[in-house]
């Protein structure tokens, strides 16, 4: 089965990829639409990390069509405002990832954050260009699930694909697990909607979605289950 030939059974922990995926592909299924594994392979963001984008931009295919490397420096009309807007995601990215009364700015917490974010970067890249792809071969509109701050905010993937479709319209869902009657403060313009579900009851050892996969020395990468935004 595609699940145990791809170790995706426990993809983000014991038993999620029933749990939490599967029903995602039963309902396009139902509806009759394609699903498309729209990341990178698990070695590939390791090694972006561990070895940097160069090396991965040096590989030959077949390997070399299996992800893309991230847009990082726009030119031309409107450049400006895209190339602000992603320093701004890597700089939340060193924050919210820094170590609790650690300066992210600092040469040393830097450098290995900078490493981080090869990885991170990596996953935008290639959801954001699988999201084009699937338009430009004529898609009348795609869903991308994943995690939340790779969408919310002007995360990442929204920022790859508009990159390289700069004027498709794209509308950004994020599922909330806490209960609000009202759009709580901290929530605005995290998405274009934002849904407030049922708080969830987290273990010690489990982080949010998205950032999971690079806190090293414990975690793989890999996509954290849902709660998942929409693009």
């Amino acid at each position: 089965m595609f699940i145990d030939e791809t170790n995706s059974r426990n993809w983000a922990g014991e038993g999620t990829w029933m749990k939490f995926f599967q029903p995602l592909i039963d309902a396009a299924r139902e509806s009759g639409s394609p699903v498309i594994a729209a990341n990178a392979p698990r070695d590939y963001v390791r090694r972006a990390r561990s070895e940097g984008h160069d090396a991965l931009r040096a590989l030959p295919s077949p390997q070399r069509d299996l992800y893309e490397l991230p847009i990082t420096h726009e030119t031309g009309f409107g450049a400006a405002d895209w190339n602000t807007r992603w320093d701004a995601y890597q700089a939340r990215f060193r924050a919210i990832m820094s170590s609790e009364g650690e300066d992210a700015n600092a040469p040393e917490v830097r450098t290995r954050l900078d490493a981080a974010f090869l990885s991170q970067s990596t996953w935008d890249g290639t959801m954001g260009a699988s999201i084009a792809r699937a338009l430009d071969a004529g898609a009348p509109k795609v869903v991308a699930c994943a995690g939340c701050f790779h969408i919310e905010r002007d995360g990442g993937t929204v920022l790859q694909c508009e990159a390289r479709r700069a004027r498709t319209k794209v509308l950004t869902v994020t599922v909330i697990d806490e209960t609000s009657r009202v759009l709580r403060e901290e929530d605005r313009n995290a998405a274009d909607v934002v849904i407030y579900g049922f708080p969830v009851t987290r273990k010690k050892d489990e982080v949010p979605a998205a950032i999971e996969p690079l806190i090293e020395p414990v975690l793989e990468p890999g996509i954290t289950p849902p709660p998942a935004p929409t693009l």
